[in-house]
């Protein structure tokens, strides 16, 4: 299923304007990585709610240790002078455009310039249609545990059980419907 989607998602980006695709798809990734590494930075805002998160956390971690490493903040740096290159401009104000008309929600690189908003209009798109609603939608409810009841259910010697993809031994099965 992962392998599908990547395949629409890279054909999405070879099918025109390739520079301005994978440009956007570059900001895109950096401002997620910026906006996960951020939270580990004692003066960035998200810090706080995530220490608050994980003060509950069952573990009850000493999380100092994972807060204001110098190799994060070096890391958020060089994402952030990446981002000042030239080449990216146009992407970065077109992120932050669909950004806007998204009202803040997540949206996904091929959404920049108007495109696709999610998966689904990917697959339509590309007329991929069946590739979609047999395989994306039916395992990604699989893989968020969302139709666990649902699921694949193997009967039998008056067992039943339900198909895990990331389960080695209904590997077989899956890869049959792929």
């Amino acid at each position: 299923m992962q392998s599908k989607a990547f395949t629409i998602t890279i054909s999405y980006m070879l099918e025109k304007d390739e520079d301005l695709r994978a440009h956007s798809y570059m900001v895109w990734k950096i401002k997620r990585d910026l906006k996960f590494y951020k939270q580990f930075i004692n003066d960035y805002p998200n810090s706080k709610n995530l220490k608050s998160r994980l003060k509950k956390d069952h573990l009850g971690m000493n999380l100092d240790d994972y807060f204001d490493r110098p190799k994060i903040q070096k890391l958020i740096d060089t994402k952030i002078n990446l981002l000042k290159e030239p080449k990216f401009k146009r992407a970065k104000i077109e992120y932050e455009r669909t950004k806007k008309i998204s009202r803040n929600k997540d949206h996904n690189w091929y959404s920049l310039y108007d495109g696709p908003k999610n998966m689904e209009d990917l697959a339509n798109y590309f007329k991929r249609v069946m590739e979609y609603e047999l395989i994306y939608r039916i395992y990604s409810k699989n893989v968020h545990s969302t139709d666990i009841i649902k699921g694949l259910v193997y009967i039998g010697n008056n067992q039943a059980r339900i198909i895990q993809i990331r389960d080695f031994r209904d590997a077989k099965d899956v890869i049959a419907i792929l």
